[in-house]
Parts: structure tokens; C-alpha cells; sequence
């Protein structure tokens, strides 16, 4: 066995292969998950102490962080759906368990930021 308790072979390779996959989904610059969620979380909160309708750049900003959004959750259903199940694959035949997911509603929300507002 290799370091990290993965066999050598298949499983690892299919493993380091998945986590090079995922990297370019968390990674804190580009259109990546932590940015656009950071992106729409500013956008909610400036919509949320409005009292107007969206501004034309806020509506456009939404455009076009849903259309990231849509595409990174497109590119992570492809990796839970194929490269996952592949592994899973390969890890039973190894004797190892496979890999679970939690159901998003076991999986705990990231506390709030507190903010910097003044009174």
C-alpha cells in the first residue's frame, strides 16, 4: 500500500486522477466554487438592503455567476457520476470502501461571517 491508504495500482492512479479533476473546482481564484459563491453571497446582501429594484451591472453580475455556477455544478455531477463511480469501482476490487457522500442536508453550513458593520 501507498501512503494515505490507498492501494497501489489502479484505485491510487484513479484516485490522484479525481483529485486533480476536483482541484480546478475549489480553488480560491477564477470561476471557481469559492468565488462564486462569494460573489452571489455580496450580491444577495447588497439586493437585501436595497430598496429598489436590481441595478442593470447587479442583474448582470447574477447572469453571469449563475452561468459559472451552472457549469461548475455541471463539471462536479460529471465527476460524482463518472470518476467516482469508477473509483468506487476500483476500490471495491482492491477491498477497500468506497468513498460515501454525505446528503447536502447532513453537511454543515459554514457559520456566518460576522461582518464589519458599524452602528
Amino acid at each position: 500500500q501507498r501512503a494515505g491508504g490507498l492501494p497501489d495500482g489502479a484505485a491510487a492512479d484513479a484516485a490522484r486522477a479525481l483529485q486533480r479533476a476536483l482541484a480546478p473546482l475549489i480553488a480560491e481564484h477564477g470561476a471557481t466554487l469559492p468565488p462564486v459563491n462569494a460573489a452571489l453571497a455580496a450580491l444577495a446582501t447588497d439586493l437585501e438592503s436595497a430598496d429598489a429594484a436590481p441595478t442593470q451591472g447587479q442583474t448582470a453580475l447574477y447572469r453571469d455567476q449563475r452561468a459559472a455556477l451552472d457549469r461548475l455544478l455541471a463539471r462536479w455531477t460529471s465527476l460524482r457520476d463518472g470518476d467516482l463511480v469508477q473509483l468506487d469501482a476500483l476500490l471495491a476490487k482492491a477491498g477497500q470502501a468506497p468513498i460515501t457522500l454525505p446528503p447536502p442536508e447532513r453537511i454543515p453550513a459554514a457559520a456566518p461571517d460576522a461582518g464589519h458593520e458599524r452602528p
